[in-house]
Order: C-alpha cells, then structure tokens, then sequence
C-alpha cells in the first residue's frame, strides 16, 4: 500500500507539543535514545552498571510505544488503515497496547513490567504474564590473542561454551525453562522498533 505524501503532514506535528525533555522531541529521537542505552549496555563492565542501563533500555523501549500512539492518533483515518493493513483494530491507547504485546512485539511486555516495577516499586502480574527472574549470566568464554581480537570458545559441536563463575556484567531474564540474556531480549524490542519505521516509510518518515 503507497500513501500520499500529504497524508504524512500530521506527523510533523508530534514534536511541536509541550514536551518537557532534554531534547527529546520526536519518535526517532527516543528510538535513537535507546540506541545509546544498549550501546552502554553491551559496554557495561559492572552488574550495576548493567542494571542501570538495561533498565533504562527497557523504560525506553516501552515509552516508545506512548510516542508512536502520539502520532497515530494525529489522523484518525490514517491511523484505521494502518491498523488494518497491520491487520489490527485499536481504537484507543490501551487497545494498541494489548495488539502490540499480544501479537506486534511480546518482549515488549517484559519492558512494561520492569517499567511499571520501578514505578511503582512491583508489579501485579496476570496469569497470561512472563513470569521472569533478572539474574547474573551465564556469559560467553572469550579469549583475546595477541592481535587484540576477541575470540569465543565453542564446544565439540560447535556450540558456544557459557560460564557463570566471575560474571560481572551481563544478567539474564530467567523464564522458567528457558534463560534469555537481558541485552539480547532488549535488542530484540529495539529491532523490532526499528522494523516500525521500516515498515511504511511513507508515513513514518517524520516520526
């Protein structure tokens, strides 16, 4: 589907509204925000650290879904024919939060609960909820030779080998049988942001 270029016009508004932030005044600007919280989480060298910008990713992440319902709701129209190209139906806020967590980006729900955690210090999960522990590691074995390249160790099969013993700087979301690293999982949510503005770039242009 190709939309006119006139039908984009109302996006450019978004940041024309009375936002208090330190320069954060469009979509793209908080995308780009939490671009540079996983970058300084990839380069945390503390678990605190880690925490801390992991935790900002997260927020971010789920901030962003509040900055895209911005722009959508500018055009009411424009925004029933995006729903329905997506194959969605939302008509208020919380509609498109439920699409979004149910079928558009389900770690997003992840970032929403650690969000809501650290606001209002817990969370009241429902039963449909991730039921998730942050713990530390287990990370990768890397080597660095004398060239300074970072190499990773691998098992028999081919497998990277991961320990637990000294990590301290990288957690994971621990989700009954299934272990997730926590930068991994925000990487995702970030991807899957990114594949927003991607999708029509006709209307997301000025986001």
């Amino acid at each position: 589907m190709v939309y006119k270029r006139n039908e984009v016009i109302f996006l450019l508004s978004v940041g024309k509204k009375n936002i208090k932030t330190f320069g954060l005044t469009t979509y793209r600007d908080v995308l780009a925000k939490l671009d540079r919280e996983l970058e300084r989480l990839d380069a945390a060298e503390t678990l605190k650290d880690a925490a801390d910008h992991g935790t900002n990713a997260a927020i971010t992440a789920w901030h962003l879904v509040d900055w895209t319902w911005s722009a959508l709701k500018s055009d009411s129209q424009l925004c029933d024919r995006i729903a329905k190209d997506l194959g969605a139906r939302w008509n208020e806020p919380n509609e498109f939060k439920r699409w979004l967590v149910e079928h558009g980006c389900r770690e997003l729900r992840h970032c929403q609960m650690i969000t809501t955690s650290l606001k209002h210090s817990g969370f009241n999960s429902k039963p449909s909820d991730p039921d998730f522990t942050a713990l530390p590691g287990p990370v990768s074995a890397e080597w660095v030779n004398d060239r300074g390249e970072i190499g990773t160790w691998i098992n028999a099969a081919g497998d990277p080998v991961y320990w637990t013993v000294g990590n301290d700087s990288e957690w994971w979301i621990i989700e009954g049988d299934q272990n997730h690293s926590a930068n991994l999982l925000l990487r995702k949510v970030r991807d899957f942001w990114w594949s927003v503005t991607r999708y029509r770039s006709a209307y997301f242009l000025h986001w």
